[in-house]
């Protein structure tokens, strides 16, 4: 198994996120510990590890809205540890959250037509209630059509249910132009029926998008990655291949235990 090194794929195709020896503390709690990953351009590469093991704060660090303690961050080769979020989304780095982030008393369609302004320069304090004058609708409907909200561009955001919310913050993503996507728990609160729909959506990203997925749910990880990084009191203890996780015995013994029989 590759641990925390290029890998065959990345010497093909070029690793489009790059982080080596990331560190983050709060007070005197190392909530990311010397962290590196390497994720190959358009693959979809998924972290996992036991609730505290730094997952959320790792990504944090990635996207900008943390500033690392020390280490470094590299977006197709051209370092951005030091550029603040907004800098990195123009670059093509997006996210989105374990809690749903969406604006609550604008419509679904008025909500990706920020997101394509911002895309373009404008800012969201600028928005107003014509905000759909300012984005070519024919974006705004190609950008819902993608997440399957077409049917909901009119009803207002914060009266949406759970799972048609995640779509939205998945939409809002889309819309700033990204090709790296970094999604923390885009399963979290859903039901059977609104996660499968989810799985497929994000499926469909594969191979168009660079995807780094956070996820408690092994069967979509296991489904969905091409490789996976296995993160521990904010360390990587080991990347690779779905069958090599489930095969790795000091992952098993951190995290998976009797998970990697049942996947």
């Amino acid at each position: 198994m590759n641990r925390v090194s290029p890998s065959r794929v990345s010497a093909l195709r070029g690793a489009a996120l790059r982080a080596r020896g990331l560190h983050k503390r709060f007070g005197g709690i190392a909530a990311v510990d010397g962290a590196s990953l390497e994720i190959d351009s358009g693959e979809l590469h998924a972290l996992i590890g036991p609730n505290g093991a730094g997952k959320s704060t790792l990504v944090n660090l990635l996207a900008g809205a943390l500033a690392a303690d020390s280490g470094s961050i590299l977006l197709d080769g051209e370092e951005i540890a030091n550029l603040p979020m907004h800098q990195r989304v123009a670059r093509g780095l997006a996210r989105s959250y374990q809690i749903t982030s969406i604006f609550g008393a604008l419509s679904v369609a008025d909500n990706v037509a920020l997101a394509l302004q911002a895309r373009n320069g404008a800012t969201f304090s600028m928005w107003r209630p014509r905000t759909l004058a300012h984005a070519p609708r024919t974006e705004v409907d190609e950008v819902l059509a993608r997440v399957e909200l077409s049917a909901q561009a009119g009803r207002i955001a914060g009266r949406l249910a759970h799972g048609e919310q995640r779509k939205l913050e998945l939409a809002l993503a889309l819309a700033t132009g990204a090709n790296i996507f970094l999604l923390d728990e885009p399963l979290a609160g859903m039901g059977e029926e609104e996660g499968q729909a989810m799985i497929e959506l994000i499926a469909r990203l594969k191979g168009a998008a660079t995807v780094v997925l956070i996820e408690h749910d092994m069967d979509a990880v296991f489904r969905l990655a091409d490789r996976i990084s296995v993160l521990v009191s904010g360390r990587v203890i080991a990347t690779g291949t779905g069958a090599e996780i489930r095969a790795d015995a000091q992952v098993q013994s951190a995290y998976l235990g009797d998970k990697a029989h049942e996947v």
